[in-house]
């Protein structure tokens, strides 16, 4: 398992729904919450991105599915609780194939600022 941290949230409905953390090397990360109807929290993907792609998409060159599809490594992970900011999570690696119904809607882009 590796931990990260909650940097920044980029999309916030009643808790951080797409959030940027980072792990103690310095990797970044992008989260997205995902229900989860059998538990009172919601579960978030977690994928490692590079600067260049975090840039992009929030600057609105980049969709969201677009970066979960292309994270920075074939890694996935899922955090059993979204983090608020500044706190830390566990995060655990998966093995099998990323779940369609884990993935944003195609053309999903950052809200202009």
């Amino acid at each position: 398992m590796k931990t990260i941290t909650h940097t920044s949230t980029l999309v916030e409905y009643d808790s951080p729904q797409v959030f940027e953390a980072s792990d103690t090397q310095g990797q970044r990360y992008l989260g997205l919450a995902i229900p989860s109807p059998d538990a009172p929290e919601d579960r978030c993907l977690i994928v490692a991105v590079t600067n260049e792609t975090l840039r992009g998409f929030r600057d609105g060159r980049i969709d969201l599915r677009s970066v979960v599809l292309g994270g920075a490594d074939e890694a996935w992970y899922i955090a059993r609780r979204c983090p608020g900011l500044g706190q830390a999570v566990e995060i655990e690696e998966q093995s099998d194939a990323l779940p369609e119904q884990y993935l944003p809607d195609a053309d999903l882009l950052l809200p202009a600022a």
